[in-house]
Formats: structure tokens, sequence, C-alpha cells
């Protein structure tokens, strides 16, 4: 997969100590769009994610649970919504 695309990915955590939840919240709300207590959707390359996950993986310990889904564009295509239906796409600018 080309590092250089950007995608969507959900990231779903079930970090059951409240420090280190709270360390998960702080890292990820930078990176992408809360939009459930543990869930977050975020547009990046997959060497960001990678990126972001080894991030992660300096808070977690063994009891933790992080999952990361990409949505492929026909999956983003054929998504229900209701509510807020915007789903977030690549960044319009990027800052070096």
């Amino acid at each position: 997969m080309p590092s250089s695309r950007f995608f969507l990915w959900v990231v779903v955590y079930d970090v059951p100590d409240p420090n280190r939840q709270r360390k998960i919240r702080e890292t990820l709300r930078f990176k992408g769009n809360r939009v459930q207590d543990c869930v977050y959707e975020v547009v990046c390359s997959a060497t960001s994610l990678k990126r972001l996950l080894d991030e992660l993986s300096f808070i977690l310990d063994e009891s933790d649970t992080v999952k990361v889904y990409r949505l492929c564009e026909d999956c983003r295509n054929n998504t229900n919504l209701f509510g807020d239906t915007r789903l977030p796409g690549p960044p319009t600018a990027i800052i070096l």
C-alpha cells in the first residue's frame, strides 16, 4: 500500500485504566476526530498510521485493546450515516 495515499481509519480502544485512557485521548485528539468516547476517525497515510500506533504502543499495556479499521473507498461510499453525515476526507493542506 503506497504510503503517500490518505485513508480513513477508524480507531477503537478499550483501556480500563483512567490514566492510560487520558494519555490515549490526548494522543488521538491531535490526529483525528473523536466520534464516540473511545472511537476516533483518523485520515492519514499508512506510514503516518504506523507512527501513531508506535506512539500508542508506549502507553498501552497487556490489558488494553486497540483496533484500527481502514475504510476503503467502496466502504466509504456504501456507509449508512444518520445525524452528522460528514466523513473526513484527505486534508486540504499538508504542512511540512
